[in-house]
Parts: C-alpha cells; sequence; structure tokens
C-alpha cells in the first residue's frame, strides 16, 4: 500500500537515442531586384505627362522616385533634375505629390477641410485673410462651389462623390501653390465622364504653367487625346516616350498597326503586356523586340532622346534591327 500522499515510482524504460542538434541554414542572401531600366524624360512646365503600362510596370515606382519618395533600401542611379539642379528641401517644398488613396476627414465639409490643410501648411507669415482667400481660389478652379458645405463622408456615411473626392485631393496639393504636381492614378475608380472631368481640370492647372505628370490606368480615347506626352512603361523598360498623337505612328513604323476602331490606350497597353505580336513575332517578342528599338534609339539620339521618339518612315536600319 502507498502511504497518503506518496506516489508510485515511474519505471524508467529504455533511454532513447540522442537526437543531434544542427543549426539551422541561413537562407541564402536575396539578389538585389531591379524595377526601372535607363528611363529617360522630360516634362516642361505646361505639359501633361502621363506615365502608363500595365500593372507591376514601374509606374508607381518611377512616380515616388520623382517626388522624392524613394523607398527605403532602394538605389537609384541616374540624374533626377529639377530645372537642372538636383531635388533639394527648398525645391521639394514646390512639389505636391497626391497619393491614389484619398486620406480625408469624413466629417468634415469641404471647405473645412481645406482651411484646416491651409492652416497647417501655408507660412506662417500669411494672414488668417489671405489663407481663407487661398482656399477660396482653390474651391473655384478645381469646381468645388457646389460641394464645399457638404462633408466629405466615407463608407459609412454619404458624402461628396468620388470625383469630388479626388478634386480635394489635388486642392489639398494646390493650397502651396506647387510648380510640379505628381498624381498616382487619380483616375482609378471613376466613370469615364468623371474622370474626363478631372483630367480637364489637370490640364488647366497645366496651362497656367504647371509641369503635371500623372499615372493613368486605362484612360478613355477622348482622356487620351488630351495628353501632351507619354511614357509608355513594360517591366520597368520604356518602350515609348514623346508626344501621345504620333504614339501610333511610332507603333505603325515598326510594324504594329492600329485596328480601326481600337481605343489607342487600349492597343498600346495590349502591345506592352506582350499580347500582340507582328507578323514575323509573337506577342513576348514582340515586346522584347519594342524595348530594344527604344533603348537603341534613344543612344543613337542626341540627349538620348529627351525630347521623345520620333515616328519618322526613316528609321535608321541600326535602330529597327532585322525584320
Amino acid at each position: 500500500r502507498l502511504k497518503s500522499g506518496a506516489w508510485p515510482r515511474r519505471r524508467r524504460g529504455p533511454r532513447r537515442p540522442a537526437v543531434p542538434l544542427r543549426p539551422t541554414p541561413r537562407p541564402p542572401p536575396l539578389l538585389p531586384l531591379q524595377v526601372l531600366f535607363s528611363i529617360t524624360g522630360c516634362c516642361l512646365p505646361g505639359e501633361l505627362l502621363a506615365l502608363m503600362g500595365p500593372s507591376g510596370s514601374g509606374k508607381t515606382s518611377l512616380l515616388s522616385i520623382l517626388g522624392g519618395r524613394t523607398p527605403k533600401g532602394a538605389t537609384v542611379a541616374g540624374a533626377i533634375l529639377f530645372n537642372g539642379a538636383p531635388l533639394t528641401k527648398r525645391a521639394k517644398r514646390q512639389l505636391g505629390f497626391v497619393l491614389q488613396d484619398d486620406l480625408l476627414y469624413e466629417s468634415l465639409t469641404v471647405a473645412e477641410t481645406l482651411r484646416y490643410a491651409a492652416a497647417l501648411r501655408l507660412p506662417r507669415s500669411m494672414t488668417a485673410a489671405q489663407k481663407r482667400d487661398r482656399v477660396d481660389a482653390v474651391i473655384s478652379a478645381l469646381g468645388l462651389g457646389k460641394c464645399r458645405d457638404t462633408i466629405v463622408g466615407g463608407f459609412f456615411r454619404r458624402g461628396i462623390s468620388g470625383g469630388e473626392r479626388k478634386r480635394v485631393s489635388v486642392g489639398h496639393e494646390l493650397l502651396i501653390n506647387p510648380s510640379v504636381l505628381l498624381l498616382d492614378e487619380p483616375t482609378s475608380g471613376l466613370d469615364s465622364t468623371t474622370a474626363m472631368r478631372l483630367v480637364t481640370t489637370l490640364r488647366a492647372l497645366a496651362a497656367g504653367g504647371r509641369a503635371v505628370a500623372t499615372t493613368i490606368h486605362q484612360p478613355s480615347s477622348r482622356l487620351f487625346q488630351m495628353l501632351d506626352k507619354l511614357l509608355m512603361l513594360s517591366e520597368g523598360h520604356a518602350i515609348y516616350y514623346g508626344a501621345s498623337g504620333v504614339a501610333a505612328d511610332w507603333f505603325h513604323r515598326l510594324g504594329f498597326t492600329l485596328p480601326y476602331g481600337v481605343n489607342a490606350a487600349d492597343f498600346l497597353l495590349d502591345v506592352a503586356s506582350g499580347d500582340v505580336g507582328s507578323a514575323s513575332r509573337p506577342g513576348e517578342a514582340s515586346r522584347l523586340y519594342l524595348i530594344d528599338v527604344a533603348e537603341r534609339y534613344a543612344a543613337a539620339a542626341a540627349g538620348g532622346a529627351g525630347d521623345g521618339y520620333a515616328a519618322s518612315a526613316d528609321l535608321p536600319a541600326s535602330v529597327v534591327g532585322a525584320a
């Protein structure tokens, strides 16, 4: 019998063999991934430059680098110049950057949103009356007069429309009267008519002496005709840079003819994605061929084709390559 509070002894079985502990091997170091390759371009005051390309082509990365918002751990090679000088803190104050997501307080009205932004961003040397005048000027320039006393709203509260929300975000940056305005996909989530009105507003802002650069995902045919310059990207490579009106002619010289009745923007996006091929090359081979032609043309042109690609019929054989 066991005494009170005593436990029976545990029988010892055979000893298990010792398992040697081996250190966990470290994973191999990650190799650097290059996102953009030899991008050259220029946006002058009064111009509206559009960055286009399929998803993952590097549009947002390029726009972030231009705006001085290079991601941590990223290495940038090359020169980014504003009026011929590198970007400094003083020059960055003249640069407006509109994010893709609208970060607005849903309980404030449009006028209150811009007034608070003006009180925080405008210099102290300006009086309260001057700041109110600046807010009224921005509201008038963006066509927000009818909804100035309407709350912004959100998911659970009804407020202004999506196009008006985007214009309020643009108004945040217009308060500082920037010389350069960068926008990340301002037309995403908007219908064609609302997107057209927003791009019309951007054209009016560019006509006032500003350089406006924006990423556009899938523009309509009318919206595409309003663009001044186009930079078409394909997996980080530029396959076209120049006037948007002659982009179809450039690809036609290289054997990619725009079909009748097809939106030029949709056709160019299909070409950049490798979904459209020529008579002698399938889709992916055609995309690589266009990248090679653009790089050779930029190397052969004076100044690296900073003024855009020329859609001329007499492209040299060293650029066009073998048919």
